[in-house]
């Protein structure tokens, strides 16, 4: 029960959002390593990876922010989108790596697919507990 209320407890919304911003540094950082990225290739896809990290952030961004529901989903669904962008732009800067529109494409429907179902999930529970 104690994870479950970190998770979504509204009294931890900032820490939650100050995880998606350590988690995207992190994906920054080790994503510029040499030959961080083919090592962690090897227990999944490029695919895999982006769409699990980007959902995480997403699932994290969302939960963090204090605002209504769609408010929330349209501002996590942009932030990912941006954030995946910028992971595309940064590895045009190393002569290992590249920027791929394809793993944007994936960072972005990550965004959009966890927003959505967070939003539909939330705003059901809310109506619920309204509903006498």
């Amino acid at each position: 029960m104690p994870l479950v209320r970190l998770l979504i407890d509204d009294r931890y919304h900032r820490l939650r959002f100050i995880a998606a911003l350590l988690i995207y540094l992190a994906v920054l950082v080790f994503g510029s390593i040499p030959g961080a990225r083919a090592e962690i290739g090897e227990f999944a896809s490029g695919l895999i990876l982006h769409f699990i990290t980007y959902s995480v952030i997403a699932f994290l961004l969302f939960t963090g922010f204090h605002n209504a529901y769609s408010a929330k989903g349209l501002t996590t669904v942009v932030m990912i989108a941006l954030m995946g962008a910028l992971d595309e732009y940064v590895q045009t800067f190393f002569p290992y790596r590249r920027g791929a529109i394809g793993d944007w494409y994936v960072d972005a429907s990550a965004g959009i697919l966890m927003s959505s179902l967070l939003w539909v999930c939330l705003e059901t529970k809310r109506r619920r507990i309204r509903t006498p």
